[in-house]
């Protein structure tokens, strides 16, 4: 993630050089971008902007992530005794949003807007689950497999300025709540691990995240 921001923020520098033209918005603009996201599980997501000066816009945000996480124990009582398991997550997550701007403000090679998006996810889980004391049976491995849908709604606010003839730099921070979707397993671990499950496109619970990245027009 270091090396990204660094290559992403030398890339920035180079092209200072460049007469900054890309944000003179007579006409409308479509911009293709790449950003990084303080999230880790889905650090990086492609964007498409349609916007035009003291105009309404829209856009649209895809990303997607994995996680693998392993180490995790939980207890499960036998007849009165612990059986411990030993747990292994695999997750992947994709997700899209759609995003209205009810009006970009641009003022020469700057703009900003407030944004509104409908972020929407999808994921393929899966849980390994390995018991190694059950009195009865010794040792168990039991595989499950999910898949989960998820669509929340969020607010956005992005600044951009120009950095070459065509090339924008991007930072934005954005906040929202998923309102469908659930944790995964539920069934196998009694809901024990909602507090740190991912939502695609969305984070857990109410979230903020911030972004950065770079834009480039295409037209």
């Amino acid at each position: 993630m270091k090396k990204l921001f660094l290559h992403i923020l030398i890339l920035q520098l180079a092209c200072f050089s460049g007469s900054a033209q890309s944000l003179l918005l007579e006409e409308p603009g479509n911009f293709i971008g790449i950003h990084v996201i303080s999230n880790w599980n889905a650090p990086l997501f492609g964007s498409y902007y349609h916007i035009k000066k003291d105009a309404i816009g829209f856009g649209i945000k895809a990303g997607l992530g994995a996680k693998n996480d392993e180490g995790y124990v939980y207890e499960e009582p036998y007849n009165n005794t612990l059986g411990w398991s030993v747990l292994k997550f695999n997750s992947s997550y994709y997700y899209l949003t759609p995003v209205f701007i009810p009006r970009v403000f641009n003022r020469e090679s700057k703009l900003f807007f407030l944004s509104i998006g409908l972020p929407t996810g999808y994921s393929k889980d899966q849980l390994i689950m390995k018991t190694s004391s059950d009195p009865l049976y010794g040792s168990i491995t039991n595989t499950y497999q999910e898949t989960h849908f998820y669509q929340g709604v969020e607010v956005e606010l992005q600044y951009w300025f120009d950095i070459g003839p065509r090339l924008t730099w991007t930072t934005g921070i954005n906040t929202g709540k998923c309102l469908i979707g659930k944790a995964p397993f539920q069934a196998q671990l009694y809901n024990g691990n909602a507090s740190n499950v991912y939502f695609p496109g969305m984070s857990k619970g109410i979230y903020i995240n911030l972004h950065l990245g770079l834009s480039f027009k295409i037209n």
